[in-house]
C-alpha cells in the first residue's frame, strides 16, 4: 500500500491487521513520516470542525466561512494546532511499538485487572495488555504472546504487572515463577523482567525466573541473560543459574551445582558425624556418605525458598541415620526423633532412617513449627512413628515408610502424623503399622495422590477436626486393608472427625476392605464428599450415613449399600483384579466396566514400587487407580 492509502485507511478506520502493521512500520521509519501524519491529522480535524460549523450556519454564513476567515479566529486555532503537533510528535516518538505490547493469550484460573479512571475492569483473553495491568494467577497459568513470537508463561501462585516501556518489553514479577521463550531482541530494546531484588535483561533466550520478597533465581536454558542489581551486573550463560538475594552477593552456578557450601560427612570426610558440622547457611548442602551415621540430630537451621538447605545421602545405597540406643525424649537440646527439623525450606532426601524409639512417640523425622519441608526418597522403619510433622507446606514423596509402631502406645503410632497448613503426600509406599494408621491428618489443606497403603491395624486414614473447614483430595491411591486384630478399630478405612465441614474429593482410588464389617467412609463430620471413578470393594458398607455424599462412575460390590446421592454405581463381580495376592490391583481384562468409568482422571498414579500393577495411566478411563 502507498503512504496515501495507509494514511487514508488509518483515518477511516478501515485498515486490517496487515495494514495496521504496515502503517506502524511506515510511521516508525522516518520522522518526516511522523510530521506528515500529524499534519494530516490536524488538517482532518480542522476540516471536520469547519464542516460541523457550516452545518448549523445560514447560506451567507457558510459563504463567509469559506471566503472570509479573519486573522483573530485563526491565531488561537494555529496555536492549538502547534501544541497538538508537538504533543503528537512526542507521543509517536516515545510510544511502545506494537511488538512490545503482550496479548493475554491464555488465562487459566487467572484474574487480570486494569485501572480505568476510577474503575477497575477485568481484561479478557485475547486483549492486548497495557502498562499497569496486573495478573494474579491462582491454580492455573497465564500465557502472554508478543507479535515477534516471544512467549511468556506465568506460573500458578504468581503475581505480575505489565510495565510501561520506551526501550523494549517490560514486566514486573512481584512473586512466583515465569518461563520465557524470547525471540532475538534489538540490543537497545531488550525484554526486562523486574523483581524486588534484581532486573533480568534478555535479548533472546529460553529462561525461567523465580521471585520472592527477598531473592530472585534465574535459570538459563539457551543464550545468555544479564542480571542487574544496582551497579552490580552478572552474565548468566546457558546451562547455568543465578541468584540475587538481598543478603548476599550476586552469584552464578552451573545447573545442578549447589548454591552454598558442600559439607561432607562420614568416614574419611571432613566431618565425621553430623554433630561436627558448623552452622549451616541457606543454600548449603550436607552430604552423608555411605555407612551408618549417629541419629538424634536436632537441626535448627534452614534455608530460603530459592536457596533451600539440603540434607542428602550419597551413593546408590541410602546412607543410614540410626538413633538406636539413644535417648530421644525431646527434653532441652535432645531431639524426639532420629532427625528433627525446626527451620524453613529444608530438603531431606535419599536416606535410611531408623531406630527412633522412646516407647511412645519418637519419630523417624519430626518437624516442629517448620515450613516448606520436602522429604523425598527416604526409607523409614523401626521407629515409634514414621514422620510426625506440625508444619506448613510439607511435601512427602517417593518414600518407603514402615514398619513403625510400639505396643506401649497402641493405636497412636502412625506412619504419617501430620498437622498444620498445607501438605502433599505423593508416590509413597506406606505399609505395616501394627499399632496405628497410615495417615492421621489435622491439615487445613491436604493432597494425597499416587500412594500404595497396606497393612494398617487401626484403619488407613483419619482426618481430624481443626476448628475450621478443610480441603482434602485423594487421587490415584491404592488402599488395601487387612483383617483387624482383636481390640483394634474394626470399622474404618477413611474416617472423618469433628463438627466443622469442608470438602473431601476422592478420584480414581482403589480401596479394598479386608472384611465386610469395615465402613469404607466412616464420616462423623458434615464434610461434603465427592467420589468419582473409584473402586470401593471388600465391604458392602460404603458410608456410615451417606449424607452429603455424591459421585459417579464408582465400582462397588454387588451387595453394596448405596446412599441416594451416590449416583448409579458400577457393580463389580468377584474376579476383579489381576493378582491381588501379590499386590497387582489392576483390573482384569474381562472385568466389568473396563474403560467405562466416565470421569476425570488423576494426573499422577502410584509409582516407584517393586509391586506389579504400578504402571502409570497413559490414557483410558478404567475405574480405580490403574489403567488396564
Amino acid at each position: 500500500m502507498t503512504p496515501d492509502e495507509l494514511i487514508s485507511g488509518q483515518l477511516d478506520g478501515t485498515l486490517d491487521e496487515a495494514g495496521l502493521i504496515a502503517f506502524d512500520a511506515w510511521l516508525a521509519a522516518d520522522r518526516v513520516n511522523q510530521v506528515r501524519w500529524c499534519q494530516t491529522v490536524l488538517d482532518h480535524q480542522h476540516l471536520r470542525q469547519r464542516g460541523a460549523m457550516a452545518t448549523h450556519a445560514t447560506t451567507p454564513s457558510r459563504r463567509h466561512l469559506r471566503l472570509h476567515r479573519t486573522r483573530s479566529s485563526w491565531i488561537p486555532w494555529a496555536s492549538a494546532a502547534a501544541a497538538l503537533l508537538v504533543i503528537a510528535l512526542g507521543w509517536w516518538a516515545t510510544r511502545p511499538p506494537l511488538d512490545d505490547a503482550p496479548v493475554l493469550a491464555g488465562a487459566e484460573a487467572t484474574e487480570v485487572l486494569r485501572a480505568d479512571g476510577d474503575r477497575v475492569v477485568r481484561v479478557l483473553t485475547g486483549e492486548t495488555l497495557r502498562p499497569g495491568d496486573r495478573l494474579t494467577i491462582g491454580a492455573g497459568r497465564a500465557l502472554l504472546h508478543y507479535r515477534d513470537g516471544t512467549r511468556i508463561t506465568v506460573a500458578a501462585g504468581s503475581t505480575a504487572t505489565v510495565l510501561a516501556a520506551t526501550t523494549g518489553k517490560r514486566l514486573r514479577l512481584d512473586q512466583g515463577d515465569l518461563t520465557a521463550e524470547v525471540r532475538p531482541q534489538p540490543s537497545n530494546r531488550p525484554l526486562v523482567v523486574s523483581t524486588t531484588s534484581a532486573e533480568v535483561v534478555v535479548v533472546g533466550t529460553t529462561l525461567n525466573v523465580a521471585s520472592t520478597a527477598d531473592e530472585t533465581r534465574v535459570g538459563v536454558a539457551t543464550g545468555t541473560v544479564r542480571v542487574e542489581r544496582g551497579a552490580d551486573t552478572i552474565a548468566v550463560p546457558a546451562g547455568s543459574f543465578a541468584v540475587a538475594a538481598k543478603d548476599a552477593a550476586l552469584l552464578v552456578r552451573r545447573d545442578a551445582a549447589p548454591i552454598g557450601e558442600v559439607h561432607r560427612v562420614g568416614a574419611g570426610q571432613r566431618y565425621a558425624t553430623p554433630s561436627d558440622l558448623p552452622k549451616l547457611n541457606p543454600g548449603d548442602v550436607v552430604e552423608l556418605h555411605p555407612g551408618t551415621h549417629r541419629g538424634g540430630w536436632k537441626l535448627l537451621e534452614g534455608g530460603t525458598a530459592l536457596r533451600p538447605l539440603v540434607i542428602r545421602g550419597i551413593g546408590s545405597e541410602r546412607p543410614v541415620l540410626d538413633a538406636s540406643g539413644q535417648v530421644l525424649d525431646g527434653v532441652g537440646a535432645t531431639a524426639r526423633a532420629v532427625l528433627q527439623l525446626h527451620g524453613t525450606n529444608v530438603v531431606v532426601e535419599h536416606l535410611t532412617i531408623m531406630g527412633g524409639r522412646n516407647g511412645r512417640n519418637a519419630a523417624g523425622i519430626r518437624c516442629v513449627d517448620a515450613q516448606a519441608i520436602t522429604i523425598r526418597d527416604c526409607r523409614i522403619h523401626d521407629c515409634d512413628q514414621g514422620i510426625d510433622a506440625t508444619a506448613d507446606r510439607v511435601l512427602i514423596e517417593d518414600n518407603d515408610i514402615g514398619p513403625v509402631g510400639t505396643p506401649q502406645h497402641d493405636g497412636y503410632c502412625h506412619l504419617l502424623h501430620l498437622g498444620g497448613g498445607a501438605a502433599t503426600v505423593r508416590g509413597n509406599l506406606l505399609h505395616d503399622a501394627p499399632h496405628g494408621q497410615a495417615l492421621m491428618s489435622a491439615n487445613h489443606s491436604l493432597v494425597v495422590e499416587a500412594n500404595r497403603i497396606s497393612g494398617c491395624a487401626d484403619g488407613e486414614m483419619s482426618f481430624l477436626d481443626i476448628g475450621r473447614e478443610r480441603s482434602i483430595a485423594l487421587s490415584g491411591n491404592v488402599l488395601v486393608g487387612q483383617p483387624r486384630r482383636a481390640g483394634a478399630n474394626r470399622i474404618r478405612t477413611i474416617e472423618l472427625h469433628g463438627t466443622h465441614g469442608g470438602d473431601l474429593r476422592l478420584s480414581h482410588n482403589t480401596i479394598v476392605a479386608a472384611e465386610g464389617a469395615i465402613i469404607l467412609l466412616n464420616e462423623r463430620s458434615p464434610m461434603r464428599i465427592t467420589a468419582n471413578g473409584n473402586i470401593l470393594v471388600g465391604s458392602p458398607q460404603i458410608a456410615q450415613s451417606g449424607k452429603d455424599l455424591n459421585g459417579t462412575g464408582n465400582l462397588v460390590a454387588f451387595d453394596a449399600d448405596i446412599s441416594p446421592g451416590f449416583g448409579m454405581p458400577l457393580v463389580a463381580g468377584k474376579a476383579l483384579f489381576i493378582d491381588p495376592a501379590h499386590g497387582d490391583y489392576r483390573l482384569r481384562s474381562d472385568a466389568p466396566y473396563v474403560s467405562n468409568a466416565g470421569t476425570t482422571f488423576p494426573d499422577v498414579q502410584p509409582k516407584r514400587t517393586a509391586q506389579p500393577g504400578s504402571d502409570p495411566r497413559p490414557h483410558g478411563n478404567d475405574p480405580g487407580a490403574f489403567t488396564r
